[in-house]
């Protein structure tokens, strides 16, 4: 395993991540303090234990549970001033888990974010949903009056050097791209520290989909033809998603499947810093 002070050390962070969420689905609910025993340097490395700390509250709530800042403030007081700043970012202003059904969680809208940044041109509307690095919002445009989706790095301002330029390079991947099947990215901007891409809005994932019942053999078809045409269109653009997963994949108000997410991207053409050796990524069981 490599040391926090290698190079690779966001390695080291995926795979924890990792192995907590897996420990949680399989009912094994482990804390971060049983990491801190296996890797004492974690102690010393703020910006993977916030990581860390955020994932489980994360699982915990999806698992029922309503953790708290005080909880964690006492837990981890030396993070105290990181874990307030996260807290007011990711948390505060989203109704309990007990309060929504997982379906609204993806197609209906709750209170923004307080601490939100205004962002010039857009109004927020509520939150669509969120993954391992970004939040994504519900936004109108108020220039040209349409609704869009706009997604920021969950972390904020307080974003590593690997989650910017992952940003970035989803930016470039989504911005070769222009296919039918395949999320189309509006702009990429920034304002005031905050990175965000402002992309078209989708209805749902194919995960959510699936929750209601399988696709017809005829639907599957489809969907498989087409999300077939967009990959080869990201291959012959030399771009290759490394994450392709039902959540990845988006469905419009007519039921189109496109291809989201390219986080985890990589543009064959151009040498990436951002791939260790024996590094995993994406998602295993996909």
């Amino acid at each position: 395993m490599s040391s926090l002070a290698d190079p690779c050390r966001s390695n080291l962070a995926s795979r924890l991540r990792e192995d907590l969420s897996q420990r949680w689905h399989a009912g094994d609910p482990v804390r971060v303090e049983s990491y801190l025993t296996q890797y004492p340097d974690l102690s010393n490395d703020s910006d993977v234990l916030l990581e860390l700390i955020l994932a489980e509250a994360f699982l915990r709530e999806e698992h029922g549970e309503a953790p708290s800042l005080d909880e964690y403030l006492s837990r981890f007081p030396k993070l105290a001033d990181l874990l307030r700043q996260q807290w007011n970012f990711v948390w505060i202003g989203r109704p309990a888990v007990n309060d929504r059904t997982a379906s609204d969680q993806i197609t209906q809208p709750i209170p923004p974010l307080p601490q939100l940044p205004s962002l010039p041109g857009f109004e927020i509307l509520g939150q669509l949903g969120r993954g391992g690095m970004g939040v994504v919002y519900r936004a109108r445009d108020r220039l040209l009056d349409r609704e869009v989706a706009i997604k920021l790095i969950r972390t904020g301002t307080l974003a590593s050097n690997e989650e910017t330029q992952r940003f970035q390079t989803e930016a470039r991947a989504s911005a070769r791209l222009r296919h039918p099947h395949v999320v189309q990215v509006l702009s990429f901007q920034e304002h005031d520290g905050f990175l965000y891409l402002v992309m078209e809005q989708m209805t749902e994932n194919l995960a959510t989909r699936l929750k209601r019942g399988m696709l017809s053999t005829r639907e599957t078809v489809v969907l498989v033809r087409d999300l077939a045409r967009a990959v080869q269109a990201a291959h012959d653009a030399n771009i290759v998603h490394r994450d392709l997963k039902p959540s990845n994949i988006l469905l419009d108000e007519h039921g189109t499947a496109k291809i989201g997410d390219f986080g985890l991207a990589r543009l064959m053409d151009i040498d990436s810093e951002l791939t260790c050796t024996e590094m995993v990524l994406g998602t295993p069981a996909y």
